[in-house]
């Protein structure tokens, strides 16, 4: 595990729970790629322009959980998947590693919430602390 869940909290009392992506978030991920698709202009694929097999899904996350310099976490309110943050290593050679492409997407209805965070001790993952990923989370949300 290269990021351990983190617990957010609202001014108004909700809950955000960050955790890394595993193979069996696949259908959760896949239905909110799909419904985000419709809120926004700005990605690659519209409403339902996702249509990915849950088992290719499934199989993506679980590389992704495997690979040394890549991540992707999701937040979730409850029962509902409300944001998806992912930061992948452009090369695995180590001298550029440091380099990555970051996407953050947030759910209509979650943008205006107003979470809070607050800086943690650097985590498990060397070019990343927890606050980092944190930070993600809460300017998109707030």
């Amino acid at each position: 595990m290269k990021f351990a869940p983190q617990e957010l909290g609202t001014r108004h009392g909700g809950r955000l729970l960050l955790r890394e992506a595993q193979g069996t978030d696949a259908g959760a991920v896949l239905a909110y790629l799909n419904r985000v698709g419709g809120e926004s202009d700005n990605l690659l694929f519209g409403k339902d322009g996702f249509p990915l097999p849950v088992e290719r899904e499934a199989a993506f996350l679980e590389r992704q959980r495997q690979e040394e310099h890549s991540i992707l976490v999701l937040g979730f309110a409850g029962e509902e998947l409300v944001c998806v943050a992912s930061c992948d290593a452009l090369t695995a050679r180590e001298r550029v590693a440091h380099r990555a492409g970051v996407s953050l997407t947030v759910a209509r209805g979650w943008r205006a919430s107003s979470w809070r965070c607050a800086p943690t001790t650097p985590g498990p993952w060397p070019s990343m602390s927890t606050w980092a990923l944190r930070s993600w989370a809460c300017t998109a949300i707030s």
